[in-house]
């Protein structure tokens, strides 16, 4: 369990805990591009821009989109860079859900069995009110409800 729990601790943690890479201007990108550091690059629909520098360290950006600068295009091409365009991640409200997803599950998990423990015990404790038969319970004696044990008419109906 234990082993499980680290492996699963382990894994979910590695994207999690990594730090992001360094980011760069938009003008330091391109004069890295100019100077052939850069290996390859992708650029998301809203502009945002990750790659990997000839170095072997990764790197964020963010293009002007509202500028329609094309100049980053042109170079990349002309050095060769690998370029990958990427599709948007969606909304944030998923990206955030993916990104505590393995936390969810881990708990999950974890506080899964101890919820199922809770929903026999009391399913147990209902089980044993409504054992005798039509789920009302008799009365213990007379004294609760002036009449005898085992007895089906009140006292007042004798005759």
């Amino acid at each position: 369990m234990i082993a499980a729990v680290a492996t699963l601790v382990l894994i979910a943690g590695i994207g999690l805990w990594s730090p992001p890479p360094p980011a760069l201007a938009y003008t330091e990108l391109l004069s890295k591009v100019d100077a052939d550091q850069v290996r390859e690059i992708k650029i998301e629909g809203d502009g945002a821009v990750t790659g990997t520098l000839r170095t072997g360290t990764g790197f964020s950006s963010q293009l002007p989109t509202a500028l329609g600068d094309t100049r980053l295009e042109v170079k990349l091409r002309d050095k060769n860079v690998a370029i990958t365009g990427v599709k948007s991640g969606g909304t944030a409200f998923f990206s955030t859900l993916q990104g505590f997803l393995p936390f969810l599950l881990f708990f999950g998990f974890l506080c899964g069995p101890a919820v199922g423990l809770s929903a026999r015990w009391a399913a147990a404790r209902a089980g044993s009110a409504v054992s005798a038969g039509s789920g009302a319970r008799r009365p213990r004696s007379s004294r609760h409800s002036g009449r005898p044990p085992g007895s089906l008419t009140s006292p007042a109906t004798k005759a």
